[in-house]
């Protein structure tokens, strides 16, 4: 019984969670696997299928993003794992795609590898147990993502809880396929999006300037300036789910 408080009381503090009540996330504990990993380990490989979510217990790992097929790595970069663009810590987790790629003929891809950055132990979900035990939910978890670009941001500042929650509410789901074009420069901004999965690239005059990935949005001046796209977006990974907002 011990051993269960204490692997309750440590999905609390995981954020990706908050949404769930303690019986939703208590359901998730038979299901869920200890695992370890040493210094430098490689937990998960940018590009493979995602399959699994992790919750790290204690330690820490680098977020690596290898972009030196679509650009130069920057000075000091690691060609084959890419350039480290975050630390997690204890409460994070990642594997967030596993579970939020709504179209079940595109398997969704990890947009980052993962290495340890310290001797490290973390709790292991299949994201097909995740479904299975909660179904609709992953809806919450969905917004809750969403929820927190959104409470980011510094245009909805100004919104209550409950006008942000109710804005996240009215979110609509979209889907792309690598290679599409998600907003081109030049076209009339009519639409908002926040990127839950995937990666895309944001091009100007046929020059990529930047990458985007989870947690990422684009296209927010459409919801307060009638003007022209100022860029091209397109879709670089197998599939990309973003949630979107339109004026």
């Amino acid at each position: 019984k011990s051993h269960l408080d204490s692997t309750s009381q440590f999905l609390k503090s995981v954020s990706l969670l908050s949404p769930l009540t303690d019986e939703q996330r208590e359901s998730l504990i038979p299901e869920l696997q200890t695992v370890s990993f040493d210094t430098d380990d490689i937990i998960v490989r940018q590009g493979d299928e995602a399959d699994s979510l992790y919750f790290i217990k204690c330690g820490s790992a680098r977020v690596l993003v290898n972009q030196s097929r679509r650009r130069n790595s920057g000075k000091g970069a690691d060609v084959a794992l890419g350039d480290e663009v975050a630390i997690m810590t204890p409460g994070a987790s990642f594997g967030e795609n596993a579970i939020s790629n709504e179209n079940g003929e595109l398997k969704p891809k990890r947009a980052a590898t993962i290495q340890a950055a310290s001797p490290m132990t973390m709790l292991k979900m299949s994201s097909a147990s995740f479904l299975e035990i909660l179904g609709d939910l992953q809806e919450v978890v969905r917004a809750n993502l969403a929820e927190k670009v959104v409470g980011g941001m510094e245009m909805f500042h100004a919104l209550t809880s409950t006008e942000k929650s109710i804005l996240v509410s009215s979110l609509k789901d979209s889907t792309f396929r690598e290679g599409d074009k998600i907003i081109q420069e030049g076209e009339e901004g009519l639409v908002f999006f926040i990127i839950i999965s995937g990666s895309v690239k944001v091009s100007q005059n046929d020059e990529d300037k930047a990458h985007l990935g989870p947690g990422d949005y684009f296209g927010e001046r459409a919801l307060i300036k009638k003007e022209p796209r100022v860029a091209t977006i397109t879709a670089t990974s197998s599939s990309v789910y973003c949630v979107t907002l339109d004026r």
